[in-house]
């Protein structure tokens, strides 16, 4: 998982399946007081046409593969979803079955566990011993309106925030925040932030498939796992804040929606993105359950990570500039990791090997120094015993000037008894002024150099001056 570090840019790679790898299910047994984990809601939207809207309401056309009914509707005053081949997946992981379809939002566009007829079960589920809530997402551009949510529960239990939500922050960069109350109507929100229950958000991109999932284990803490499409396992995003937070059992009988949020009592937050395999689960569900945690044997091509080059971030003309990388494969072994680099848009020079240092996956490489106000452009590209190979994306620093400074030493003795001295400035040339106070004439003076480290003679300044 790529957290954020200082302002480099992320990494796209070469995709090795069409739209990302893996998205979120998970159905397996969990122990845990003889409890087993069960499926609530599962909408999995492979009904319907790709590019065709179902235009439909409160018809219980999105089925639930859980068995429970929950069936989700359009409604008649929000937009409908269009669906999409556009899908995180070919197959299912962990059961085989074939995944063609997804949903694309655009804002105003909603599902709900709603008809004009019958409530759903899990509006009303009673989750005492827990629960996850699963869904994949891509974002496009834009990603929606205000701080678009994925997956939430309607209503207002207190201040503005619904019963549950798993949404977009889109602070800069954009980061997934869950957040959700205890029956006692207190509210747990966290994220990646340090501040926030996590160790550094992952920043989230458009047009790349993300698997989120919040689990909480009925009593005491609630975890955000985050899973990127060239990620092998699910990473711990954050912890809830508190902890002992008691039941969180969703007592409100409310609708759950996708594609958008509430607040304050009203429905807002729309996505612009497709949403795929949205599951709901009625305990904790251990990340080796989640089926993007399944081990994978099949060899995957290189990935990178934490690219960053040193000194950071304006390298002086005399700074040779070691560039490093974090580089791994799975299920395979690196053969070659090389560097190219160019100077002022120029021939690329390279490619040249980068070499491992103390940590197995850090890879390093060093560029010459360069003449100051040179742009120095760098890639790297790794290849695995399996003929697999990626390339990153072109990175740019700009080399400065090392200028050598000399101290002037000012005294009462040196310069005209000069001592208190009040204020400088640096002429354009680099050349520097300074005013002080005389203490032979009481009078102000100005002094500055004709040249580095030399003075010119000091000048009264007077009342008209």
């Amino acid at each position: 998982m790529k957290k954020r570090v200082n302002n480099l840019k992320k990494i796209p790679l070469i995709p090795f399946i069409k739209g990302g790898i893996i998205a979120i299910f998970a159905l397996i047994f969990f122990t845990n007081q003889e409890i087993s984990a069960k499926t609530i809601a599962y909408w999995r939207f492979e009904n319907g046409t790709a590019g065709v809207q179902h235009t439909g309401t409160n018809d219980d056309f999105y089925v639930d593969s859980s068995g429970n009914s929950n069936a989700m509707s359009n409604i008649p005053t929000e937009d409908a979803p269009t669906a999409t081949d556009d899908i995180p997946f070919a197959t299912v992981p962990v059961t085989g079955e074939p995944n063609t379809l997804a949903l694309d939002f655009v804002p105003n566009s909603v599902i709900l566990t709603q008809n004009d007829i019958t409530n759903k079960m899990v509006d009303s589920y009673v989750f005492s011993n827990g629960w996850t809530i699963e869904a994949t997402v891509k974002f496009n551009d834009g990603f929606g309106n205000g701080w678009p949510v994925i997956v939430g529960k309607d209503g207002n239990p207190g201040g503005g925030a619904p019963p549950f939500f798993l949404k977009l922050i889109k602070f800069d960069p954009p980061f997934i925040q869950a957040d959700f109350f205890s029956d006692d109507n207190v509210e747990h929100w966290f994220d990646g932030r340090s501040c926030c229950g996590g160790s550094g958000e992952t920043e989230i991109f458009p047009d790349k498939w993300y698997n989120l999932a919040v689990t909480y284990d009925g009593s005491n803490v609630a975890k955000l796992y985050i899973k990127e499409e060239t990620d092998i396992e699910y990473e711990l995003e954050a912890t809830s804040q508190q902890s002992n937070i008691g039941p969180a059992t969703f007592p409100w009988d409310t609708h759950w929606s996708i594609g958008r949020g509430m607040w304050g009592g009203g429905v807002a937050d729309w996505v612009d993105g497709t949403i795929d395999e949205v599951r709901i689960s009625d305990v904790a569900l251990d990340p080796t359950q989640f089926v993007a945690y399944t081990e994978i044997l099949v060899p995957q091509p290189p990935s990178f990570k934490e690219i960053s080059y040193s000194p950071y971030p304006e390298p002086l003309d005399t700074d040779e500039v070691t560039i490093s990388a974090n580089i791994t494969t799975a299920n395979s072994t690196l053969t070659n990791v090389t560097y190219e680099y160019s100077v002022d848009g120029g021939a690329w020079q390279g490619p040249f090997p980068m070499a491992t240092n103390t940590t197995p996956d850090a890879y390093v490489g060093n560029i010459i120094s360069q003449v100051h106000y040179s742009v120095v452009s760098f890639k790297m590209r790794a290849e695995n015993t399996d003929g697999m190979s990626s390339t990153t994306e072109v990175y740019k620093y700009t080399v400065c000037e090392d200028i050598p400074w000399k101290t002037v030493l000012v005294s009462s003795n040196a310069v005209a008894g000069g001592y208190n001295m009040a204020s400088m400035s640096v002429a354009p040339e680099g050349f520097a002024g300074f005013v002080y106070r005389s203490a032979v004439e009481n009078k102000a003076q100005y002094i500055e150099e004709s040249e580095l480290g030399v003075m010119k003679p000091s000048v009264n300044i007077s009342i008209d001056s």
